[in-house]
Parts: structure tokens; C-alpha cells; sequence
């Protein structure tokens, strides 16, 4: 009785052993394909963290515009903060609707 019960456990042991190497197989096939977006984000982040360790590229880069066409820029910055504050007035009616 014993050892039949322990034969039991041995082969439902080993089918779960099998089981899961299947499954670790199909995971890895299955993750082949998040592979290649996931090196692009990865090389975004890099560049990122260059970006924000050289913040004087940020402040170039937002003076360029303003020094080679100030009224384009001005035009920008006046959508911009117009965006930012219809933003920040929609988050307490958004909050609202994602409560729902």
C-alpha cells in the first residue's frame, strides 16, 4: 500500500516535471517575440538617462526654437500651457469617470 502510494506520487511527480519544462519552453518561445520591442526600450531608457545626466542638451534644445523663431516659439508655448491647463482641469471629471 505504501509503496503504491509512493509510485503514485513518483509518477504524478514526474508529470508535472515535464509539464512545467514544457511550459518553461513555450514561455521562452512565446517571449521571443517582446524580444526586439523590449531592446528598443531598453535603448531608450539609455538615452534618456544620457539625456537627463546632460541637461544642458535639454535646455539647447528648448532654446534653439526660441532664439531662431521667437514667434513660433511663443505661438507653442501659449498651446502648450493651454493644453496643460485643460489637462489639469479634466483630471478631477477623468478621475470621475475611471471611478465608474
Amino acid at each position: 500500500m505504501f509503496s503504491e502510494r509512493r509510485m503514485m506520487m513518483l509518477v504524478r511527480q514526474g508529470e508535472l516535471a515535464a509539464r512545467s519544462q514544457m511550459l518553461r519552453e513555450q514561455l521562452a518561445q512565446d517571449s521571443m517575440a517582446l524580444e526586439r520591442p523590449l531592446a528598443i526600450a531598453d535603448q531608450l531608457r539609455g538615452g534618456a538617462h544620457w539625456l537627463i545626466s546632460r541637461p544642458w542638451w535639454i535646455a539647447a534644445a528648448v532654446a534653439l526654437p526660441i532664439v531662431l523663431r521667437p514667434r513660433r516659439a511663443a505661438a507653442w508655448g501659449v498651446k502648450l500651457w493651454w493644453g496643460w491647463r485643460l489637462w489639469r482641469k479634466a483630471q478631477p471629471f477623468l478621475a470621475h469617470i475611471g471611478r465608474r
